[in-house]
């Protein structure tokens, strides 16, 4: 009877290698598939999705989810599952997973261990959260092993529900470890392409969508890129301009001048912004405002140089449109004085055009100088507020009217605060009647609180009034308001701005300054 078992019990015990054996090779090839899914497969997920379907398959499982950490490898951020088609039992891991709520699992997937569940009630005491977890999901038996990267953990998968078992052989859990690493270089990938990504889509946004114009060149000048706003400026193609020289697109007169430029840049000094003219291709000038830097590699040896220039031509454009419609509003205001007081309007007209000439006289700067013509044409502006009654009234005015009268400058100021000119033309209206000793009003400033361009309009404003026929008084003439400002000058005037009016009168004809 004995002679009869024992061939018998080795027959079981041969059976029991046999399918242990095969089963190790089964897992092997499966693990070795699978590696080569992670190391060919470009695309994380659908490696990750051929892993599961493997994995369950293999172990005869119900369901594979595999659980991406968050950076901070807490919660989880994405899960990834694969279902057996003939089974519906049990649910997913759910996203949010949080692996703080379950210590007895956090300590063994943070030690890196692959482990077990095969009977709910042998889980210890310490394991009461992941045992009403695992109630609540429909797992009754769970095989885990983390996933890894740059030491840190990233994920798990989890084998739910299996019925196949030879995770106890040191053999299995060495191959699921070679899986386990595998895929960690393969989430490593995936998320510095993801990063690189996101740096490519920043970089693409920032070069592409700038308003300036960049150029990366190397150390010979030869253009290697350039943005969208770089090709609109050069007037041509993208083709038209990689390959060729920087300079070629330099103004032949600052060709030298760009080239003593570039090669400074090379050797590391750093230069100020700098105005460059471009010449575009159909040879119409770009004026452009330029930064030009050296880019070094990873050992801080020169590489490459970066140029950017804004197109300061379209700035200027918009801000003469700007200025052609303000010109429209101060004429239109003109035209509303002229029609409501005709002298009023031709005493503005005479008083700019000779504060000008001596704006010029002192070589004023040709921007304040146009800011000096606005506040000329409408320094009277706040007359519109004053009854006509009062400004052509023949007689002398009553304290009470020329009260009124000297609030002109202040209205005027309230008229034009609003208006957004480039220069302070508001404030030049509102002091034009201020004198240097602080006699004037309505502010009574003193010395430099005035404005240049008011002491130059106050200067202008006294020699035409005196020069011209009042609705009270003849003219007094020109001799008289030369006496006039040249009596007050250094207490009343500017010294500096009758200097230059009366220089300027001794030469030309006043008749021909004003127009008259």
């Amino acid at each position: 009877m004995a002679s009869v078992q024992k061939p018998a019990a080795e027959k079981k015990i041969l059976e029991g290698l046999e399918k242990s054996l095969r089963l190790r090779f089964e897992l092997e090839k499966e693990v070795g598939d699978i590696c080569r899914e992670f190391i060919t497969q470009l695309e994380f997920d659908k490696a990750v999705g051929f892993s599961l379907e493997r994995f369950g398959r293999l172990f005869e499982a119900d369901r594979a989810a595999f659980i991406q950490w968050n950076n901070a490898g807490v919660t989880g951020e994405k899960v990834r599952q694969w279902v057996r088609e003939e089974s519906l039992a049990g649910a997913a891991f759910p996203v949010g997973l949080n692996i703080n709520d379950f210590p007895w699992w956090r300590h063994r997937l943070r030690a890196g261990e692959i482990f077990e569940v095969t009977d709910l009630e042998s889980l210890p005491q310490e394991a009461e959260a992941e045992k009403n977890m695992m109630r609540k999901l429909g797992f009754s038996r769970l095989i885990i092993f983390p996933v890894f990267h740059d030491n840190r953990p990233t994920g798990f998968f989890g084998i739910i529900n299996f019925r196949r078992r030879s995770l106890m052989e040191e053999s299995t859990r060495r191959l699921l470890s070679i899986a386990s690493q595998v895929m960690s270089a393969s989430l490593g990938r995936q998320r510095a392409d993801e990063d690189l990504r996101e740096i490519s889509r920043r970089y693409d946004a920032l070069f592409n969508r700038s308003n300036d114009a960049v150029f990366i060149m190397d150390l010979r000048g030869i253009i290697l890129t350039v943005n969208d706003r770089a090709v609109r400026m050069m007037g041509g193609s993208r083709e038209e301009v990689i390959g060729r020289e920087y300079f070629s697109f330099v103004s032949p007169k600052e060709q030298e001048n760009a080239r003593n430029q570039f090669r400074l840049s090379i050797t590391g000094v750093v230069l100020p912004h700098f105005a460059r003219t471009y010449q575009r291709s159909d040879g119409t000038p770009v004026f452009t405002e330029v930064n030009l830097a050296l880019v070094r590699d990873e050992k801080g040896r020169p590489w490459r140089i970066q140029s950017i220039a804004r197109d300061i031509g379209e700035w200027k454009r918009s801000t003469e449109r700007m200025i052609q419609a303000m010109k429209g509003s101060i004429a239109a205001m003109a035209a509303a004085m002229e029609k409501r007081d005709p002298y009023t309007s031709g005493h503005q007209i005479r008083v700019t055009r000779l504060a000008l000439a001596i704006a010029r006289e002192m070589r004023l700067d040709p921007t304040r100088s146009e800011g000096l013509q606005f506040a000329g044409s409408i320094h009277d502006i706040g007359k519109l507020m004053i009854p006509s009654e009062i400004l052509s009234k023949p007689g002398r005015l009553s304290e009470l009217e020329s009260d009124l009268i000297k609030k002109h400058p202040e209205t005027g100021n309230e008229i034009l605060k609003n208006i957004e000119f480039p220069w302070p033309v508001g404030d030049i209206v509102s002091q034009h009647h201020e004198k240097i000793d602080g006699s004037g009003y309505p502010r009574g400033l003193r010395g430099d609180e005035i404005l240049l361009e008011s002491r130059i309009l106050c200067v202008a404003d006294v020699v035409e009034a005196m020069s011209s026929h009042r609705p009270y008084r003849p003219a007094l003439g020109l001799a008289a308001a030369v006496g006039e400002i040249t009596n007050g000058r250094g207490t009343l005037f500017d010294p500096s701005v009758v200097d230059a009016c009366v220089g300027l009168l001794r030469r030309e004809n006043y008749s021909e300054i004003v127009g008259n």
